[in-house]
């Protein structure tokens, strides 16, 4: 009887058969690990542009020409500009210009 004590029931195999009929195939969890995916990225990255768009408009209530660059927080390159008139867009290209010349160090 000590004997059957320390003995421990060995789990039951499934067939593998029965496993695949009752759950999800392997393909079919690809699938759904794509779609979560891609739908995360989507959702990303119209936050990101949200975001870049919130920016933007806050930025034009204040000022009347502007050029920012820089980078987001996943590294990756950002450029605002907002020009309304051929003049805004000369006076803001004549700035950037001074400001590079100013900064240039040899």
């Amino acid at each position: 009887m000590e004997e059957d004590a320390d003995k421990k029931p060995t789990p039951k195999k499934i067939p593998k058969k029965q496993a695949d009929s009752k759950g999800i195939t392997s393909q079919q969890l690809q699938q759904l690990l794509k779609e979560a995916l891609a739908e995360s990225i989507d959702i990303r990255n119209r936050k990101t542009a949200d975001n870049i768009n919130a920016i933007n408009g806050t930025l034009e209530e204040f000022l009347q020409t502007f050029l920012i660059l820089g980078y987001d927080l996943d590294g990756n390159p950002v450029t605002l500009i907002n020009t309304k008139t051929p003049q805004d867009a000369d006076a803001l290209s004549t700035a950037v210009t001074r400001f590079f010349m100013q900064h240039h160090h040899d």
